[in-house]
Formats: structure tokens, C-alpha cells, sequence
């Protein structure tokens, strides 16, 4: 199903957005672009402004990593939640830096790269990071 909608859709990359499989935007002919927490669909990469791109990644992360600990006394159902939105946060984040990098913006993947891997694990609190 999705792939028919993918391909039939009139001009996708203005009405559809893709959470995972950013392949799925091959079906529709057009390449994908990370977009904070999923992909877009563009004609051309080579038209994108990467620095738009960042910026909006950035500001939004920046939000993340303003977010308290969880505490411990979580239940486990929230700490499975958040682990899995910081993992589809890091792999559209690793998706921008080899996009960043196939652009040629080494120096941008790289930070990129470092960001996303602390967005990935969750904070500890301090005062339960202390070994006795």
C-alpha cells in the first residue's frame, strides 16, 4: 500500500512524510532529506539548503537536550518510549551527517555525529552516576 501511495500520489514531497525507511521515497522519484525526526521528499538533493537543514536540527535538538533525566523510579514502558524517540532521533541524525558529509561538509557531519550520539542515550542524574 504504501509503496502504491508513494508512487501515485500527486507531487508526494508536498503532502506525505516519512518517519523510517527513507528509501520508501525512491517509489516516488524523488530523494530523501532528514527532517528533524523523519525524511522529506525533494526532486534534487543538490537544490537543498543544508544550512536551513542544520539549523532546524539544531534548534530542535537543542529542545531535547533541555529535557530533565527520567528519574529512576521510571516505569519501564516510559524509558522504552523515550529510548525509542532518541533512536529515531539519532538515525535521522546520522542520515543528515552522511548527507552533510556527501555534500561535502565534512567538518558539520562530524559534529553532527557527536550531537546525535549524545541525544541516543539518555541522561543520568548526576547523584546516581556516583559509584560507592
Amino acid at each position: 500500500f504504501t509503496q502504491a501511495l508513494m508512487a501515485l500520489a500527486p507531487r508526494p514531497e508536498t503532502s506525505l512524510y516519512v518517519l523510517n525507511q527513507a528509501e520508501l521515497w525512491g517509489y516516488a522519484h524523488c530523494e530523501a532529506v532528514p527532517d528533524v525526526v523523519g525524511f522529506r521528499g525533494v526532486g534534487d538533493k543538490a537544490a537543498v539548503d543544508w544550512t536551513a537543514v542544520l539549523q532546524a536540527h539544531n534548534a530542535f535538538w537543542d529542545d531535547i537536550e533541555r529535557i530533565p533525566p527520567i528519574g529512576t523510579y521510571a516505569p519501564v514502558w516510559l524509558r522504552g518510549f523515550r529510548a525509542g524517540v532518541r533512536q529515531q532521533i539519532y538515525a535521522v541524525a546520522a542520515s543528515l551527517a552522511n548527507d552533510l558529509a556527501m555534500a561535502g561538509r565534512m567538518e558539520d557531519a562530524q559534529k553532527v555525529l557527536e550531537r546525535a550520539k549524545r541525544i541516543r542515550e539518555e541522561p543520568v542524574q548526576d547523584a546516581l552516576d556516583m559509584f560507592y
